[in-house]
């Protein structure tokens, strides 16, 4: 009788699937290289912790690393742009739960995990505070705070890594030197481009779009002539 009960409450406290949802997501971005590390939170929360896991990508699959809850992966621009498009990704591997009566079980995932949110984290970006400067002939530097409403907790970093920056006439690519923008939605950036891009900005309408890494930002141009 005591097996059979057992048996019973196994089965019914044994999740049947086991989905993730994203908490903090944190972007760092230097040169070609992006380290995206997010909080996944499990349901249901039977006190999970993560085995081997991996993301599926139309290039094959991304091992992600686990510290304290939080996982993480190295990606390449494309990798990291097919997220962004995608909305979301898929998640498979093996998790670990404590079971309501203590015991430990494993369990294999294969979970669709929704992180439509990336592509909207740059949406109505204010500039602000826009100071000029040169480095060597023809190069301007361009430093600025920006703002942005910020609806998750997500907090970007990039240094040396290449943009494009277009107004729907003329395009060009610049040199993002710096960029951080916190979850509270503030931050700073540094860009460097030739001064010819610059001034040919300047020439048409007021709206400009910033793309990199498949994100973009579209935010009034402070230097229209």
């Amino acid at each position: 009788m005591l097996l059979t009960a057992l048996a019973i409450v196994l089965v019914v406290f044994m999740p049947r699937g086991v989905s993730v949802d994203v908490g903090a997501v944190t972007i760092y971005i230097e040169d070609d290289e992006c380290n995206v590390s997010a909080e996944f939170c499990y349901d249901p929360d039977l006190e999970v912790e993560a085995g081997p896991l991996w993301v599926r990508l139309e290039g094959g699959d991304i091992p992600l690393g686990t510290v304290n809850g939080t996982v993480f992966a190295i990606l390449d621009e494309e990798q990291f742009a097919e997220i962004v498009r995608e909305e979301e990704i898929s998640v498979h591997g093996t998790v670990s739960y404590r079971s309501m009566i203590g015991t430990r079980h494993e369990k294999k995932i294969d979970t669709m995990v929704d992180l439509s949110f990336l592509g909207e984290v740059l949406s109505g970006i204010e500039i602000e505070n826009v100071t000029l400067s040169t480095r060597f002939p023809l190069i301007t530097v361009v430093d600025f705070d920006l703002t942005a409403e910020m609806e998750r907790e997500v907090n970007i970093f990039a240094s040396n890594t290449e943009a494009t920056i277009s107004n729907g006439v003329s395009e060009g690519k610049i040199d993002l030197r710096h960029l951080e923008l916190t979850s509270d939605g503030v931050g700073h950036g540094k860009v460097e481009m030739p001064t010819t891009t610059l001034l040919a900005l300047g020439l048409w309408g007021r709206n400009v779009t910033v793309e990199a890494w498949g994100l973009d930002a579209e935010f009034v141009f402070p230097f229209t002539s």
